[in-house]
């Protein structure tokens, strides 16, 4: 199965955001999202994600227009409720759903390595475990699709690695196809199997870098900095 995003265009008046946006991604792969601040990247996902419509275009899943029960979306901020503990928000996804499983919330978290911390509320909890109950709550609902609009942008560069390192473990799990939106080339390099690169608004597919490197990647690998100087001369070009 593949997720077809179709000459996807997107205007806010007289300023042209997205101007004919394709590419595809297969089913289980890992892509990411790369270019410069301002140029689309959350407003093509939230096109995906059918919180915002596209002037023209088609987003298609396996060949027919996807569905919002086909999507998870994890957010820049984490967007926990206060007022409830970790588990009560994993719950929260199944809830608006219908479907009432703590079992299974509870099952995520020890996945993502909070065991323990289930009746923790987001203030007593860091900024990575916060984000790892967001991760928790679009997976709950078990998405073929799992849209990310830089998650980890607010960590610092350790606590962000080591969400990278997570993430990927999380993913092998069960191989949900990724959309992961982010400004950083090493981060990209560092998890896609695709790297869809945006040019400058209004934005255009430039390229699409695949990576072909076995996982963990080491940073210092040559092939890494290749990869990674293939996408910074797009974008600063």
């Amino acid at each position: 199965m593949v997720l077809t995003v179709r000459n996807v265009r997107k205007s806010y008046g007289q300023l042209e955001v997205l101007d004919s946006i394709s590419f595809e991604v297969e089913e289980g792969n890992f892509a990411c999202i790369v270019g410069e601040s301002g140029c689309g990247k959350t407003t093509l996902l939230k096109i995906i994600a059918g919180i915002e419509k596209a002037d023209e275009g088609d987003i298609l899943y396996n060949g027919k227009p996807i569905r919002n029960e086909d999507i998870g979306y994890v957010f820049q901020d984490d967007r926990l409720l206060p007022w409830r503990n970790a588990i009560e928000n994993v719950s929260f996804a199944l809830e608006m759903r219908g479907i009432k499983n703590s079992d299974k919330a509870e099952r995520y978290l020890e996945l993502v390595g909070l065991k323990g911390f289930e009746r923790y509320y987001p203030h007593q909890l860091s900024g990575g475990m916060r984000q790892r109950v967001g991760i928790c709550r679009a997976l709950a609902v078990n998405p073929k699709i799992l849209l990310m609009d830089e998650p980890f942008a607010s960590l610092d560069a350790q606590t962000r690695n080591r969400m990278q390192t997570e993430l990927l473990r999380i993913w092998d799990k069960d191989r949900k196809t990724v959309i992961f939106v982010t400004h950083s080339i090493d981060e990209a390099v560092f998890l896609a199997d695709e790297i869809v690169v945006l040019s400058k608004r209004p934005a255009k597919v430039i390229d699409v870098v695949r990576i072909d490197m076995e996982r963990p990647r080491d940073r210092t690998d040559e092939r890494f900095i290749e990869y990674r100087r293939r996408v910074l001369k797009h974008l600063s070009s």
